[in-house]
This record gives structure tokens, C-alpha cells and sequence, in this order.
């Protein structure tokens, strides 16, 4: 399928590839009291070449936990068919639908088209973006962009090109970057700087909770299977969830396990419990009974993102 401008004319990334400016590229450009030089470019660019890389690529991760979560709830359709729970299916249809309202209204204000032609438009762009420039951060200091934050800018360029999906954990990095660059400017640059690196941050925040949000609409499809008497059908549902929850990893989100463990405030939030000689006797008092919702933390630092909302047993 061919990409129409005309049909993705509302999206962010478009405002870039027109040259537009952005509130922040205004203020920046307006109150810039840098001189360029030959060698150098200032900060204004700067800003500007973050802002246009990280806009695209927040949209082709949008698209990419778009594609990959609906394939999971048609794959799980497919076993309800397949079952003969035909009903299950048609609850499934709908959690599409809503997996694809809340994609493609991720900008608010602004509708995303979720489909292959901006995917393939998206890359093109962003393979195609130039290297970050370095800037000034005062008359005399230089901040050099490169080692390690071209590494970082090649890697998704790479990812992207070989047709890995686009990892919002490369994204987060390329944030905690900038932010080490915004606290060694002058303060007229770096209060312009910092708004443009936590808009990017407000970003990645939404880009994690969406995923949390979306992995939750095809979880719950399986909480409701595993209370159907039907252990077959339900493992292989599990088996889907399984994939989710490798794609969470893959981003750098990993659950917590806590089923069987004692409660713990850190990690979980309980809704209350259930008599334990009755529903649970091989489990301790204390000990969690059920999970209604899982809870999530950073891979890499352990830092929680959402607590497990859990039943235990008194």
C-alpha cells in the first residue's frame, strides 16, 4: 500500500517533515543569544534534531505495540473458534477495536493512523534523519553528541532497518542523555533544553503506560478463560500471554512474580482475602491467593512501575 500524505496529514511527526516549528523550537529560536559558527551549531539545532528523531520514533513504537498486541488477541480468537466458543471470539473483535482507539489517539488532540504504509513511511524517515549535530552550551564549552549517543541513534536506525521493532528502552536511554547535556548548559539554554528533554520524557511515560494498558486488554481475556472449565484451551491462551510478556522484556519491563509469596507493600496491593482452609490449604496465611492484576517493574534498576493488585488468604 502507497503512503497518502493526505490521510496522515494530522499526525505529529508531519509537522517536522514540513518544517514547522514546535512552541519549544520557537521560544528557542527567539531568545538564542549563541553565534554559529562553521564548525559548530548551536543548541537550537540541537533541540530541533532531538525533538524530530524522538517524535518519530514515538510513533513508530506506538504502531509497532499496535500490531504486535492485536496479533495476540486474533491469535487467541482463533483457539476460542477453534474451541467452539464463538461468543469469546466476538469479546475478543472488541478488544481490537479498543486497542485501536487508544493507539491511535496516544497524541492527544491528533488521530494516528495505524497501518503499514505510515509504519514503512516512518522508517524511511528515520533511517534517513541526520546525525545529531553537537551544540554549544556556552561561548566557550562545546557538548559533543557522539560515542555513545550516536551508538545509540545507530542502534535504532539499525533495528529499524533490519525490521526489529522499535524499543522504547533505546528511547528512554537516548532521554537520560540529553538530560545529562541539559545540566551542563548556561540557564537561558538549558531551561529551553530541559522543557523540550520532559516533553520527551511525558513521552516515554505514555509509551510505557500504553503498553501496560494494552498487555492488561489481552490479559484479561485470559483471566476471564481460566475461570471456564476448560484447562486445555486455557493453556494454550496462556501461551499467548507468554509471548506478551516477552515483549514487555524486550522493552525492558519485566512482571513481578508474587503468586504464592507473602504480601509485600513494596510490590503489592491487596483487595482483601479469602478463607484459607476453604479456597487454599496448601498456602500460608498471608500468602497470595489470586493476582487480578500484575504488576510490573524496570529490568534493568528493579524500579516499580506498577504494584500487583492481589487477593491472600487469612
Amino acid at each position: 500500500m502507497e503512503y497518502d500524505d493526505k490521510k496522515h496529514k494530522n499526525s505529529l511527526f508531519f509537522s517536522f517533515l514540513q518544517g514547522k516549528k514546535t512552541d519549544v523550537e520557537e521560544k528557542t529560536v527567539k531568545s538564542s543569544s549563541f553565534t554559529r559558527s562553521n564548525k559548530w551549531v548551536d543548541a537550537v539545532v540541537g533541540v530541533k534534531q532531538y525533538q524530530e528523531f524522538t517524535a518519530l520514533l514515538s510513533q513508530l513504537i506506538v504502531i509497532d505495540l499496535y500490531i504486535e498486541t492485536t496479533n495476540y488477541v486474533k491469535q487467541i480468537n482463533k483457539i476460542f473458534l477453534e474451541n467452539g466458543y464463538a461468543s469469546w471470539a466476538e469479546e475478543g473483535r472488541k478488544t481490537e477495536e479498543k486497542l485501536l482507539n487508544m493507539s491511535s489517539h496516544f497524541k492527544e488532540g491528533e488521530v494516528l493512523m495505524m497501518d503499514a504504509s505510515l509504519k514503512a513511511h516512518l522508517i524511511d524517515q528515520l533511517v534517513q534523519t541526520k546525525p545529531l549535530e553537537s551544540f554549544y552550551v556556552t561561548e566557550e564549552k562545546l557538548v559533543e553528541t557522539s560515542g555513545d549517543v550516536h551508538e545509540l541513534l545507530s542502534a535504532v536506525k539499525d533495528d529499524v532497518k533490519k525490521g526489529n521493532r522499535a524499543s522504547f528502552k533505546l528511547f528512554q536511554q537516548l532521554e537520560e542523555k540529553f538530560e545529562q547535556f541539559t545540566a551542563q548548559m548556561q540557564q537561558d539554554q538549558h531551561d529551553q533544553m530541559e522543557e523540550a528533554v520532559q516533553s520527551v520524557k511525558k513521552d516515554y511515560d505514555k509509551l510505557q503506560q500504553l503498553l501496560l494498558e494494552m498487555f492488561d486488554q489481552v490479559d484479561v481475556i485470559y483471566q476471564a478463560c481460566t475461570k471456564l472449565n476448560d484447562e486445555v484451551m486455557c493453556n494454550e491462551v496462556a501461551k499467548v500471554i507468554n509471548k506478551g510478556l516477552l515483549l514487555l522484556e524486550e522493552h525492558g519491563i519485566e512482571e513481578i512474580k508474587v503468586e504464592g509469596e507473602l504480601i509485600d507493600g513494596k510490590t503489592m496491593i491487596s483487595l482483601g482475602n479469602v478463607p484459607r482452609e476453604k479456597y487454599a490449604p496448601h498456602l500460608e496465611k498471608y500468602e497470595v491467593y489470586s493476582v487480578q492484576q500484575r504488576g510490573f517493574r524496570r529490568k534493568d534498576t528493579k524500579e516499580i512501575i506498577r504494584k500487583a493488585t492481589v487477593i491472600t488468604v487469612d
